[in-house]
């Protein structure tokens, strides 16, 4: 079975506080998009995983299926991840691989789990891998675990990237004042503050259309508008990963979530 992945966008995302259990209640607009990662599932005498990203560990295609057979008998596998997309981007392509896993070997073994089983083990892997389950635009809110579908349309964005965001935890960067702020994406401040290469590209960015946002924790940021204006900025934008895609909107202004209950 091969498997192509996607990636997605936050929109916006709006880190509200920081809760007791030590993560942190968000408020976020996910949209996903078609640039991924390729997965390849066969049946085999032993389970085997390969990649041609650099291990740096156990990654998220290896805990889905460790938190898959917490839950359910699967036979061994071979799997095979072939990585084509950057990582530390904010675009959530690990999170996607792991949901693709869940949902591939689900189907390959006929394991019969229902979306809510699949949500439920998505969740167990990491706080973006339940969004991958459904994909398309949603509202996510609490931890970015719960996830509320949103009617959209299609629009152009231009999405780059030069340098990565590589944190273990952003959120841990955070100061007191970042929640207040009103930057459309709080974790916009601790990585302006920690990381001095995406800094510099985040002005490059912002000499040539100040409507930049980052995505997720960085390090790609997206601009939306006409197929003809992106063009455009794209041959002015220098960066090692360039691209028009087509995202979805919510049919209400996006920026209006923020503060609707």
């Amino acid at each position: 079975m091969k498997i192509k992945t996607s990636s997605k966008l936050n929109l916006f995302l709006k880190v509200i506080s920081k809760r007791d259990d030590g993560y942190h209640d968000i408020k976020t607009i996910m949209s996903e998009f078609d640039f991924g990662d390729e997965i390849f599932i066969s049946k085999s005498s032993a389970d085997s995983f390969n990649s041609n990203m650099v291990s740096t560990g156990p990654n998220l295609v290896e805990k889905a299926i460790l938190k898959l057979r917490e839950h359910v008998s699967v036979p061994s596998v071979s799997i095979e991840l072939k990585k084509m997309t950057p990582i530390g981007s904010g675009m959530g392509t690990g999170s996607s691989d792991a949901a693709e896993t869940l949902k591939g070997l689900n189907d390959f073994f006929n394991l019969k789990l229902d979306r809510t089983m699949l949500l439920k083990i998505a969740a167990e892997i990491g706080m973006d891998v339940p969004f991958f389950i459904d994909g398309k635009l949603a509202l996510a809110t609490k931890r970015g675990d719960e996830l509320e579908a949103v009617d959209g349309v299609f629009k152009k964005a231009l999405v780059v990237m030069d340098e990565p965001v590589i944190s273990k935890n952003i959120y841990t960067l955070l100061e007191p004042s970042d929640f207040d702020s009103d930057e459309p994406n709080t974790l916009i401040l601790p990585v302006l503050r920690n990381y001095p290469k995406v800094r510099d590209f985040y002005y490059h960015l912002q000499n040539i259309d100040k409507n930049f946002r980052m995505s997720g924790a960085g390090g790609a940021f997206f601009l939306i508008g006409e197929n003809d204006y992106l063009n455009q900025v794209k041959n002015k934008v220098s960066a090692k990963l360039k691209m028009i895609v087509d995202i979805r909107v919510p049919e209400v202004g996006y920026d209006d979530f923020i503060f609707s209950s």
